[in-house]
């Protein structure tokens, strides 16, 4: 069996990109096509793989400021060869969805979210990423990307969705059925943490809906340690709101971040996520979580504190697992979240039960779920392939 892997860059690590090193897990001996390859900002098991990059990448700049050559990755994607393969695997947010292939070629999907700018650009809008001077010329274009991205939709032939959240933007957006398995977390890679842990932590990118200003101002009025980790454009205007208790690490390795959560008392999530990493890798050091009850947490922070009224949740859930791994608050202000701070306070959480957690969601059983995903998917598009020469042979005359 031919594999092809395909991705939509390679010049940030995040957990789409932990995604894609499982699919190589999987298939080692696979090409993963990408439109921009950086090796310095990725895991270096990328440096091993058989990488093939579109022509943006002798572009000048493109690596380093890709957003400017938006309209360029459509045609980046379509101009691929990927004649002659079984499989096509994909993982995506935005652009991967546009490579053209036979119709003997089984093009499976991983979606982290349906292309969130075009989709979603109040996002954008109200972070300040785009100027007010450029936002007519952002509106027609996210137009375009819209109508090519539903166009796409119909060239790819199963979808897998990282959550349930994105599974109903798919449903949404492209009117067609998903399969959700959750994204790997690599529980091995995290200590178990002792002790109830001291302040607070938050791990994210430093963009304005994110909301991290809400999480400096509540360690501000409880004068309770915090550590921001990451970068972004906001990290001035936080570091100015910043008290004597709030610390801005930016970047840091892997170590220091495994260390910084295992310290905290607990991992604060302020925003809605498509699904979020962060939380079970809080879970994974055996710390719970302080959660918006909006997004992908629903679907892995069980809370001490019960779910938001409007929440229609399956009552198996907890009695499958009993132990509370977090709280949640839900209002996205100030005042909320120093509720859900101190209704942490009153409960206490299991490190062991936390990390069990977090186990179910661990490396080994996504892989296991994709390739029995991608077999019954093979399997369906080899029969129905079969079954539809046979009958163009059959109406010939």
């Amino acid at each position: 069996m031919k594999v092809a892997l395909v991705h939509d860059y390679l010049n940030q690590m995040g957990g789409a990109e932990r995604c894609v090193l499982q699919f190589l897990e999987l298939f080692p001996d696979a090409p993963l096509y990408t439109s921009l390859f950086d090796p310095r900002r990725v895991d270096p098991r990328f440096a091993k793989a058989d990488v093939r990059t579109s022509f943006m990448q002798k572009l000048p700049f493109a690596r380093d400021h890709y957003r400017a050559f938006l309209p360029l990755f459509p045609l980046a994607f379509e101009s691929f060869d990927l004649r002659g393969y079984d499989l096509v695997l994909s993982c995506t947010t935005a652009w991967t969805r546009g490579i053209l292939t036979d119709p003997e070629t089984c093009h499976v999907a991983y979606v982290n979210t349906p292309m969130r700018f075009g989709w979603r650009p109040a996002d954008y809008l109200e972070s300040g990423d785009v100027p007010r001077l450029l936002r007519p010329a952002f509106h027609l274009l996210m137009h375009h990307f819209r109508n090519w991205d539903l166009a796409c939709q119909a060239r790819t032939d199963h979808f897998i969705a990282n959550s349930q959240n994105v599974a109903r933007r798919i449903s949404k957006f492209y009117r067609r059925g998903s399969t959700v398995i959750h994204p790997p977390v690599s529980v091995g890679r995290f200590a178990l943490a002792t002790g109830r842990g001291e302040g607070y932590v938050a791990v994210s990118r430093l963009k304005s809906y994110k909301r991290l200003d809400m999480v400096v101002e509540a360690a501000n009025r409880r004068r309770a340690p915090l550590t921001v980790i990451g970068d972004g454009p906001d990290r001035e205007r936080l570091a100015r709101m910043a008290g004597p208790t709030v610390r801005l690490l930016g970047r840091v390795p892997e170590a220091v971040l495994s260390e910084a959560i295992r310290g905290a008392r607990a991992l604060i999530v302020a925003t809605e996520e498509d699904f979020g990493i962060a939380p079970l890798e809080a879970n994974a050091c055996g710390r719970p979580v302080i959660a918006f009850s909006r997004g992908g947490v629903l679907e892995t922070v069980i809370p001490a504190n019960g779910y938001p009224p409007w929440l229609s949740v399956d009552p198996g859930w907890n009695a499958a697992h009993p132990a509370p791994t977090g709280v949640f608050f839900h209002e996205q202000t100030v005042d909320a979240l120093c509720r859900a701070m101190e209704d942490l306070e009153a409960h206490t959480f299991d490190p062991e039960k936390v990390r069990a957690h977090a186990a179910g969601f661990d490396d080994a059983v996504f892989r296991d779920k994709i390739a029995r995903f991608v077999e019954d998917a093979l399997d369906q598009h080899r029969r129905r392939y079969r079954t539809l020469s046979e009958r163009d042979r059959m109406e010939q005359p």
